[in-house]
């Protein structure tokens, strides 16, 4: 019989390279896996099936950033554990607090009457410093929830080990990092360009925390520079913004696989945080992996401890996210010199291929759960 794995997360997981690389882990070790989303938005259809899996998308209304998920969040959890009771899984995989929690409780129901689920608990990002709208008093119990299911879970993940502070001392049975990396998903047809133009490219979240202005600022006024955007704008101001930068193009929201396809093509990807925000201090960012895996070159702040990586295997440069004239001096020296971004991005696809790819990252928990689940 099949072990069989329910994945849940609080956000679609369409296009969500952690989960979808968690997904196929799953089944390329022989476990039937299935997901349901919080989809808050109500962007996806109430069921879909994404690169095999069957994913239900529950439409329960709710917010992502502000007071009203002091309203939303339980809502959620009583859809969440009525799903629970009517669709059993051997093994639970809960992303992040606001799924967890009535899955903890599911589970220990169970454990009451001799069945023996299992839970994974995998903290993408810890909830205070994701939702830093809600109320500083909540703050304390919050922590001390993921604190405590951290402890009670047969297996916690995180995605770096700079992360281990925001434990505060607990002690997880077992406790795994796996970074945001990727299977190679790279097509034998797409080839480095030969741009006349240094382009940096930059897609995902498009917020002010991101240094999408700084990059703008930066490359004003270079001859032969250019600037590719992808992702959802935050207003209609952003993309005036864009539109009134000549060296500036604005795609929108495209499709990983051409993410990816534009990551080959590109001659830098552009990856910035700024450390002021909480959630940033240690942010383990998937753009950095993927330009990694495409073999193009990265351009990074220095702050978030995940960039040693790009130190490490001298596959970019790591600056200050103060230091905005060493940004535009070294878009400079890349334009001039465009030998040094191709070394950088062949270095980096090699460190990926040996290294940073899903199957070796994730290769520890994989064997757990082969032990954890008997198959």
């Amino acid at each position: 019989m099949s072990v069989e794995v329910l994945l849940i997360r609080s956000r679609p997981v369409a296009d969500q390279g952690r989960y979808l690389n968690t997904l196929r882990m799953f089944r390329e070790h022989g476990f039937t896996a299935r997901t349901l989303c919080w989809d808050r938005q109500r962007q996806r259809p109430k069921t879909e099936t994404i690169e095999g899996f069957f994913v239900r998308n529950a439409r329960v209304p709710g917010a992502f950033s502000n007071r009203s998920l002091l309203l939303w969040v339980p809502l959620w959890w009583v859809y969440e554990f009525f799903y629970l009771i009517f669709h059993p899984a051997h093994c639970y995989y809960a992303a992040d607090l606001d799924t967890a929690v009535p899955v903890l409780i599911w589970v220990k129901f169970l454990r009451l009457f001799g069945l023996k689920p299992s839970f994974i608990f995998d903290i993408a990002d810890f909830y205070t410093a994701k939702a830093m709208a809600l109320p500083k008093p909540l703050y304390r119990p919050l922590n001390a929830v993921e604190r405590l299911l951290a402890v009670q879970a047969d297996a916690t993940v995180i995605p770096d080990e700079a992360r281990i502070y925001l434990l505060e001392g607990a002690q997880p049975k077992r406790l795994f990092f796996v970074p945001n990396t990727s299977y190679d998903k790279v097509k034998p047809e797409w080839e480095k360009k030969d741009n006349h133009e240094l382009v940096l490219f930059c897609a995902g979240s498009l917020t002010p925390d991101r240094g999408v202005t700084k990059l703008i600022e930066a490359t004003k006024g270079l001859d032969r520079v250019r600037v590719v955007f992808a992702g959802r704008a935050i207003s209609q101001e952003q993309v005036e913004e864009f539109q009134q930068s000549p060296h500036v193009e604005y795609l929108g929201l495209i499709p990983q696989e051409e993410v990816l396809h534009r990551t080959v093509e590109a001659d830098v990807v552009y990856s910035y945080y700024d450390p002021s925000l909480e959630i940033n201090k240690t942010a383990n960012s998937t753009k950095i992996f993927e330009a990694m895996m495409c073999g193009t070159a990265i351009l990074c702040n220095s702050e978030p401890p995940s960039t040693r990586i790009v130190q490490e295997t001298g596959c970019g440069v790591c600056l200050p996210y103060s230091d905005d004239d060493g940004l535009r001096q070294t878009i400079i020296q890349w334009r001039d010199l465009r030998e040094i971004t191709r070394e950088m991005g062949r270095r980096g696809r090699k460190a990926f291929e040996e290294q940073y790819s899903w199957p070796v990252t994730a290769a520890p928990l994989a064997a757990f759960l082969h032990e954890l689940l008997g198959h």
